[in-house]
């Protein structure tokens, strides 16, 4: 049951879901992503120079590279699924309550909320996830955090207005799910706040405050898994990550081929071992915009993964920069800014270099943090 004043959505989510949504669509079209990221990418960097934010701008899911887990492959399209499937649902949520305002037929019981009090907030909580899986950044995961916490509080704030307006809604409340069906033994074990003023304040950021740590801790094991799911050659100095499924043998083979070609050397420096590198495997067919690699292309759809791969492979270096010292594994983990350096072209059918090239200083945003992997 909803009243018919019942506020949809309190404006600061408004605004956390507008940053969210026209960060993923803006990438779509790179003019439109230079000019969003514009006032948007500075932020980014400034949480870059400490290592006490940095970790906020990266991800931790896989978003350009592919994966030895069908699970983790299936990421992006499943975000894509819930966002489209729970924002249809949503506007139906929508047109019941809106109906019921203009023709003034009082309180809504049908249709969804018939089976939920509150199905709004649940799709908007299902399309949070949705965003949330299509682009893992740390910082949209406290933001989507920040907004499930609101949701819940705004929720039982509206249910104590009902019970004072509308006969019978304590019967609604026993016998409907809040936000998904059989919530209630759930909901049932979370304490009720029974305090005032700064003691109740105190008390629901020390549960917040719990609840965020516990979702970063989450995300961080989520994100080593992904980087062990990644195709990948790793030693003390060096990550080359591989972002179509090509086994280690041959991301091996590519990085020695390159290595051991007298123009590669000349161009990266003798001082190679004295850098720490996070290097990609790129099929030479593919064009990933969140990489360094190559500038704008005409036809330009965002990623352009063709699934025709001749033995022709992109190999780009790039020093890889942290707040601290890295070394293995950690290099991905911790790595917040990259330098691009050069591009080797190898042709794995003829063990050969057959072209070398400087890539872009920055991605095609601009100069902004993007996936890792």
């Amino acid at each position: 049951m909803k009243s018919k004043y019942e506020r949809p959505i309190v404006p600061v989510t408004w605004i956390i879901y507008f940053l969210i949504v026209f960060e993923i669509l803006y990438m779509i079209t790179p003019f439109l992503a230079l000019s969003y990221y514009s006032f948007y990418g500075p932020s980014l960097n400034f949480l870059n120079r400490s290592i006490l934010t940095s970790w906020l701008t990266g991800f931790f899911l896989p978003h350009i590279a592919e994966t030895t887990s069908p699970f983790l492959n299936a990421i992006n399209p499943i975000g894509r699924y819930l966002f489209i499937g729970s924002f249809l649902v949503f506007l139906l949520g929508a047109a019941q309550i809106y109906y019921s305002k203009f023709a003034k037929k009082g309180a809504v019981t049908i249709g969804l909320y018939k089976y939920l009090r509150h199905p709004q907030y649940t799709m908007f909580a299902i399309m949070g996830l949705g965003l949330l899986l299509i682009w893992p950044r740390f910082i949209i995961l406290q933001i989507y955090f920040l907004m499930l916490f609101v949701y819940f509080f705004l929720a039982k704030s509206e249910e104590r207005e009902c019970l004072k307006k509308y006969p019978g809604y304590d019967d609604y409340l026993k016998q409907t799910s809040m936000f998904f069906p059989g919530d209630h033994f759930l909901l049932n074990i979370i304490p009720e706040i029974r305090l005032s003023g700064i003691k109740r304040i105190l008390a629901i950021m020390s549960i917040y405050l719990t609840g965020a740590i516990l979702v970063t801790l989450l995300a961080v094991w989520i994100r080593s898994y992904s980087v062990q799911n990644l195709y990948t050659v790793i030693d003390e100095k060096s990550v080359t990550i591989s972002v179509a499924a090509v086994e280690e043998e041959s991301i091996q083979r590519a990085l020695s081929i390159a290595l051991s070609s007298d123009q590669v050397i000349n161009e990266l420096g003798n001082s190679y071992n004295d850098h720490t590198w996070l290097n990609y495997l790129v099929p030479s067919t593919w064009f990933l915009a969140d990489l360094p690699l190559e500038s704008y292309k005409e036809g330009y759809e965002g990623h352009m993964t063709p699934d025709d791969r001749d033995n022709r492979y992109k190999l780009l270096f790039t020093k890889a920069v942290g707040h601290a010292e890295m070394s293995g594994e950690t290099i991905v983990m911790q790595t917040y800014r990259r330098i691009p350096v050069l591009v080797a072209v190898i042709d794995l059918k003829t063990n050969q270099v057959t072209d070398t090239f400087t890539p872009p200083e920055h991605v095609v945003w601009g100069n902004i943090p993007t996936p890792l992997f």
